[in-house]
């Protein structure tokens, strides 16, 4: 007899431990699947396996989170006294909430959230739910969409968009957010115009102390206003010099500084301080751009615009800023499928087309999840380029932009990216899984 193969004998563990896991992610998450998975060694598990298993204990603590909810409601009861105006249920209910609080050691910020959560998902939201206890969706997308649908109060309305959005919830948290943001603004554009209206008008600047001797300053002003001073800002920082250290975060940081020791410095004449002061807002000779179908530009639609870099806005608002020609960069696009049809450089000197037809068409790193701005992306080619003239062309069917990390993931670490035939991109991962990427268009639903 011949003894056996010892890479063979780990093979079969890998294959053993892997289907294991496999089937506990389709079988979704339980007390046994967690007794289960408790007890595998991840040393028999193949990466692809790994993976799956890291997985399933995502889906089980979606599980977890979601079992207590009846309890939390049952204690804080189904709905807010505050807002019913019930003095006496409202003492009851901070009553409850400080006990919470005390024995889970979290802020009341937290408990509120989970109450809140919780109550909606109860009453509103039951298909969530049920997404939360099957483990398809993680409690960050649950609160993502509570908080994202607390402003529609039409019950028919609130609900088409929760089936829309569940039908996204494989995007990262972020990506889900704008979708339901861009959603509810799409629903009630009237509603959202006056929300911005009402929260431009509150515009503020706030301080608040770091640690290691630092500070923070946070702005919330409309996002045009915010598009400008950035863009301001990294004009008068200026191109890095050799001999300076200075990344180009500190350089905007010394640039404003600068701004407002420049405000106060004292007259050279009187050696006095006299600030200026604005009156007025001034006009803003930074360029931004604004994403418009043509039938809303002209005022025969009103379909949502996109501020580049910030997301959706109304198109009343949109149609207003646009009225600014020294300021607006027009990007207008095809009204039935979103792509591009009339392109104007957009940065501060102009690329070659084919780099900004590319850029424009896919706004962000092409990778899965990836939200870097594609300006600041590589262009990959795929095939290869290679100099000899045997790889791949220089050309808009070829090229995709990713970031440098996702850059040197497909050329290094064995990612794989295919062009489909549509535009967009298949990614496959070192241990077998895919993704498809559909093309983006410039204005549409993301």
């Amino acid at each position: 007899m011949f003894a056996s193969d010892p890479s063979s004998r780990s093979d079969d563990n890998h294959a053993s431990a892997d289907v294991v896991v496999a089937r506990l992610l389709v079988d979704g998450p339980s007390a046994s699947a967690a007794a289960v998975l408790d007890a595998i060694d991840v040393r028999q598990l193949s990466r692809r396996g790994t993976v799956d298993y890291v997985k399933a204990w995502d889906q089980l603590t979606a599980w977890t989170t979601a079992r207590p909810m009846s309890a939390l409601v049952s204690l804080a009861g189904s709905c807010d006294p505050r807002v019913d105006g019930d003095n006496g249920d409202e003492l009851m209910q901070t009553s409850v909430f400080e006990e919470l609080r005390l024995s889970l050691n979290v802020s009341q910020l937290a408990i509120d959230s989970r109450v809140e959560v919780a109550r909606d998902l109860e009453s509103r939201f039951t298909d969530t739910q049920q997404s939360l206890l099957s483990g398809k969706i993680s409690y960050p997308h649950a609160r993502a969409l509570v908080e994202g649908l607390a402003q529609v109060r039409d019950a028919e309305t609130a609900i088409e968009i929760e089936q829309r959005a569940l039908a996204k919830s494989d995007r990262s948290v972020g990506r889900f957010r704008r979708f339901l943001r861009e959603a509810v603004d799409t629903v009630d554009p009237a509603a959202t115009l006056a929300r911005h209206k009402k929260a431009a008008a509150e515009r503020t600047i706030k301080r608040w102390e770091l640690p290691d001797g630092m500070g923070c300053l946070q702005v919330e002003a409309a996002a045009p206003d915010i598009a400008t001073m950035w863009s301001a800002l990294t004009l008068l920082s200026g191109p890095k010099e050799s001999d300076d250290p200075r990344p180009l975060g500190a350089r905007r940081v010394d640039a404003m500084l600068g701004l407002c020791l420049g405000a106060v410095a004292p007259d050279p004449e009187t050696d006095a301080h006299r600030p200026g002061r604005v009156i007025a807002r001034p006009k803003a000779p930074i360029e931004a751009q604004v994403v418009i179908d043509l039938p809303t530009l002209i005022g025969l639609a009103d379909n949502p615009a996109e501020l580049r870099g910030f997301g959706k806005i109304p198109a009343g608002l949109a149609r207003d800023w646009l009225q600014q020609p020294n300021t607006w960069r027009r990007l207008v696009t095809d009204p039935v499928d979103g792509h591009l049809l009339d392109y104007g450089p957009v940065v501060r000197s102009a690329p070659p087309k084919l780099h900004a037809y590319v850029v424009n068409r896919h706004t962000t790193c092409c990778f899965p999840g990836c939200n870097q701005p594609s300006k600041k992306a590589d262009l990959d080619h795929e095939p290869p380029w290679q100099a000899d003239g045997k790889g791949g062309r220089t050309s808009a069917e070829g090229l995709r932009p990713l970031c440098r990390r996702h850059h040197r993931l497909r050329t290094f670490l064995g990612w794989k990216i295919d062009h489909l035939r549509d535009g967009g991109v298949r990614w496959t991962s070192p241990s077998g899984q895919i993704w498809n990427i559909p093309p983006p268009p410039v204005l549409g639903p993301d």
